[in-house]
């Protein structure tokens, strides 16, 4: 086995450092994070590059400024094609990378068009809404249908393209209490993370970047950070299938191998 570590990079999405409780936000839950703030390092004083979210991701992934990589808005076509990003340097250097949830570099209307960026594994879902941007492509969704047996548009609200997310009679609203735990964006993504490093060869180091576990409000206020899957709540439709392992992690060796590798703080 390789002595080079394996790299978990997780990447949540619009959550300021006063969004963590460990950081002094008393009216929210987050255990997974603070303990990663109790034994690591946590900054708060580190700015992004751009308040827009293709732009900031085009400086963490390439390390530069928006003014050198001149990405300034969502939605370009595409992205720079002599831009590099970390992911391809690492992969240059022997790391074996996944990319689970969205790369958002450029437009995903219609699914996302990837530069020289040096993952070997793709498990592509951006908004985890029906109606968002290229369904067909969308592997959330496709979990939900062929491994969960549930209609994605029975259970999330649904997001009209042409109106960027505004209601219609008859779709609900689409800021409203979503999935249940065991079926949202979040538990597909650990999931896909997880068999990626399982069926990982051992003699390369695993990079898995993991974009992007959500926020919601729950009732009585607060934000409830859902990536960390720690917290259960009264039995509610769907917890059925809350114990229904991947079938290709059913292998005991396997899995705890994938969760070693993937959450170092659990024993």
């Amino acid at each position: 086995m390789t002595e080079r570590p394996n790299i978990l990079w997780y990447c949540t999405d619009a959550q300021r450092y006063d969004t963590v409780a460990a950081l002094g936000n008393h009216y929210i839950r987050t255990p997974a994070i603070d303990r990663l703030c109790a034994t690591g390092v946590a900054f708060t004083r580190t700015y992004a590059q751009s308040t827009l979210c293709t732009p900031s991701r085009a400086s963490f992934m390439t390390g530069r400024y928006c003014a050198s990589h001149h990405v300034y808005r969502n939605g370009a076509e595409r992205f720079p094609r002599d831009e590099i990003l970390v992911t391809r340097l690492l992969a240059d250097a022997g790391y074996d990378c996944a990319l689970i949830g969205k790369l958002h570099l450029s437009s995903s209307e219609r699914g996302e068009a990837r530069n020289d960026d040096g993952y070997r594994v793709v498990h592509w879902s951006n908004l985890p809404y029906p109606g968002e941007a290229a369904d067909d492509l969308n592997e959330y969704l496709a979990w939900l249908r062929n491994e969960k047996g549930v209609d994605p548009n029975a259970i999330l609200p649904h997001y009209d393209l042409r109106d960027r997310g505004r209601s219609h009679a008859g779709q609900g609203d689409i800021v409203r209490p979503g999935a249940h735990e065991a079926l949202r964006q979040t538990k597909w993504a650990n999931e896909m993370a997880l068999r990626f490093v399982a069926e990982a060869p051992l003699e390369r180091p695993a990079l898995a970047v993991v974009h992007r576990p959500r926020l919601r409000r729950r009732s009585g206020g607060g934000l409830v950070f859902t990536g960390t899957g720690e917290r259960r709540r009264e039995q509610q439709p769907g917890d059925e299938h809350g114990d229904q392992h991947d079938p290709r992690l059913r292998d005991d060796a396997a899995r705890q191998r994938a969760l070693r590798l993937l959450h170092p703080l659990r024993p």
